[in-house]
């Protein structure tokens, strides 16, 4: 979809502080108010928007460890299936199809704990259809958003 430049301009405002209001958003991106809500509308309705959502450092709520699980599943079997599955786990907040490498998922976790971490290592293995799961723990972040702008 093409965006105009005032969706464009009110996306990249939004980008950087989600809580804006109609009015503060208006005065940063120089459109009137009215139509500042009514793009919004039109964003959300065609799902350019779709949610609002916190940004939470999880290391405060002492979630400290964060992952990627490289899953390799066995030869024939439904990924959806598995997808589903890997939904279910709290832990587990992205799931992408691979291509251009031997594994066929990867699944971005966050953890309290290495032991945590081990409990759902195992728990994923004995999805049925999975053939094989490495772990990476991620030892520094230097830069996570998941964002970027328009």
């Amino acid at each position: 979809m093409k965006l105009s430049v005032k969706d464009k301009s009110i996306l990249n405002e939004l980008i950087k502080n989600g809580r804006l209001s109609l009015d503060k958003l208006s005065k940063k991106t120089g459109i009137p108010v009215s139509t500042v809500h009514r793009r919004l509308k039109y964003l959300e309705a065609n799902k350019i928007i779709k949610g609002y959502e916190p940004v939470i450092d999880y290391t405060q709520l002492g979630i400290e460890v964060k992952l990627f699980l490289i899953i390799d599943l066995h030869e024939g079997i439904d990924t959806n299936y598995t997808i589903g599955r890997l939904k279910n786990y709290k832990n587990i907040i992205e799931v992408d199809m691979l291509q251009g490498s031997d594994f066929d998922l990867i699944a971005k976790a966050r953890c309290k704990n290495l032991r945590e971490v081990d409990k759902l290592v195992k728990e994923v293995m004995q999805i049925e259809g999975i053939e094989e799961v490495n772990s990476m723990v991620s030892a520094i972040t230097e830069k996570e958003s998941l964002v970027m702008p328009i």
